[in-house]
């Protein structure tokens, strides 16, 4: 906006007045022939730039109609420009028809116009610094219009799947199961008329959601309300603090990003998690403690790495292999073990009926399948660094206990079909206050009880899975079984068998 002698007088600015800017930003004119000048004898209102964008529309589009709200009288013209290649959007009408504000009175320039008059409000926000106290007069008046639904309860304002292709979020379901079960309405704003979703927001008491857009909707907050942003990334963004305090909102602020690889706010692949942020956020406002024991699976590390790499480069330029994601998550996996518990993880490998070999993991996670069509043949145990000796065997109905192999070597017969019915596990160069502690899982779906240092343990069905730990001497190891479907009590035998009597061996032996 310029004045009769094309000086730059007013345009946008999203920091500080007369500043280099953002790309919403109108922040200087440039040349123009008058010649190219459209002349105009319509006195109008100067109403900004338009931003095409949901998230800047409705945080910063508003920013000189606090002056329609102080003079309702006033009929004339609002004129805005497109600051932007995007086309308009039919929620953009929407958003002025429930402020108050026609179609018909909008004018909206592509071509250089000489007004007659152009009365000039003052912009009201400058979204990532400050704002006035008219800032908030637009969506109050929206809201009077609307009459919100009180009693709105609790809500979490979240995003469908169809939604999450151009900035996928993993692991949303976890968050929504979360609040789900606390009382929360999960509610998908897109799947409603803007009015209807106005409404809701401005009745409710209690909102979660993601920072971003959808965190922006606290404009149409009622004050004290509740609000909880969970942030998909490292950074806070400063427009959202500056609007939950114009709106008079009762904030929270929770990381949930577990992201490895680079992303930015407005777009990537973002690893959702229970954080450290998230379990001392549960425990003050829930007075419940996180589960422990949630951990990032492999399948959710590959899909993480493959979604980031084919949203960073064109899928041509993509070359990575799947064999190379899962060793790539068992380093990680146990780089996490080691800095957390101040020493190496026992690495668990198995290998099973048609899948082959499955990626190592941690000590105390289960190793091979409960999967019943696919039983364990072949298996190898190690520590991520050099620590302590680790021993073990297998053993088959026919040929009774196979010779010991240690520290990674492979114990079993992988790619014969052939499978184990029995293993035992024992440390050497271990002090006398170290034990390994196992157990194993057979194809009739029962976990037997933990054993530890070389107490042979041995099935009447094929084995699928085990499960191996470092644990202290006198730690009781009790029966420590989420997965059980079926046990039954083991018989012990203290003295090894007889290696060339299989039918001694497994009379011996721990059956379950």
């Amino acid at each position: 906006m310029c004045d009769g002698n094309l000086n730059f007088v007013a345009g946008y600015s999203g920091t500080t007045p007369n500043a280099k800017n953002a790309w919403c930003g109108l922040d200087s004119a440039y040349p123009i022939d008058e010649s190219e000048l459209v002349t105009s004898e319509e006195e109008v209102i100067w109403g900004g730039p338009l931003i095409f964008h949901f998230g800047h529309f409705i945080t910063e589009a508003f920013h000189r109609l606090w002056y329609l709200v102080d003079n309702s009288n006033d009929e004339r013209r609002v004129v805005f420009v497109k600051t932007d290649p995007w086309s308009i959007k039919p929620w953009v009408w929407t958003f002025f028809e429930l402020f108050g504000l026609d179609k018909s009175r909008i004018i909206l320039l592509e071509t250089p116009t000489r007004f007659k008059a152009v009365i000039v409000p003052d912009q009201s926000v400058y979204i990532d610094r400050q704002y006035n106290n008219r800032y908030m007069r637009p969506y109050r008046r929206i809201l009077e219009r609307l009459q919100p639904i009180e009693g709105s309860g609790k809500i979490f304002l979240s995003r469908s799947k169809d939604l999450l292709t151009t900035a996928p979020m993993m692991n949303l379901n976890y968050f929504e199961e979360f609040y789900q079960n606390h009382g929360y309405k999960i509610v998908y704003p897109e799947q409603l008329s803007l009015d209807e979703q106005i409404k809701i927001v401005g009745g409710a008491d209690e909102i979660v959601t993601f920072y971003g857009s959808l965190s922006h909707w606290a404009l149409f907050c009622k004050p004290g309300t509740k609000f909880t942003s969970l942030t998909r990334i490292d950074t806070p963004l400063s427009k959202q603090c500056l609007i939950e305090q114009a709106t008079g909102v009762d904030p929270y602020t929770v990381n949930i990003s577990m992201n490895f690889m680079h992303c930015v706010q407005g777009g990537g692949v973002f690893l959702l998690g229970p954080t450290e942020s998230w379990r001392r956020y549960v425990y003050d406002r829930f007075n419940e403690k996180v589960d422990d024991d949630w951990q990032i699976t492999t399948d959710m590390f590959e899909e993480y790495v493959e979604r980031w790499c084919r949203f960073t480069a064109p899928p041509k330029e993509i070359k990575y292999r799947h064999a190379t994601l899962k060793n790539l998550w068992s380093k990680v996996n146990a780089l996490e073990f080691q800095v957390k518990n101040g020493r190496p993880t026992l690495c668990c490998q198995a290998h099973i009926a048609v899948n082959g070999w499955l990626p190592y993991v941690p000590e105390n996670k289960t190793a091979g399948t409960e999967d019943n069509a696919r039983d364990l043949q072949a298996f190898r145990l190690k520590f991520y660094e050099p620590y302590y000796d680790v021993n073990y065997a297998v053993y088959y109905p026919t040929e009774g206990w196979t010779s010991e192999v240690s520290n990674g070597r492979t114990a079993g017969m992988a790619g014969i079909a052939k499978p184990i019915y029995g293993l035992k596990i024992r440390l050497t160069s271990a002090p006398s206050d170290q034990d390994v502690a196992y157990r194993v899982h057979d194809c009739d779906g029962r976990w037997s009880r933990w054993v530890r240092n070389g107490e042979p343990l041995i099935s009447t069905a094929k084995l699928n899975a085990f499960q191996a730990k470092l644990v202290r001497s006198d730690e009781k190891l009790g029966d420590e079984d989420d997965h059980t479907t079926q046990r039954r009590d083991f018989e012990q035998r203290r003295p090894e068998p007889r290696r060339n009597d299989p039918e001694e061996q497994r009379r011996r032996a721990r059956y379950f």
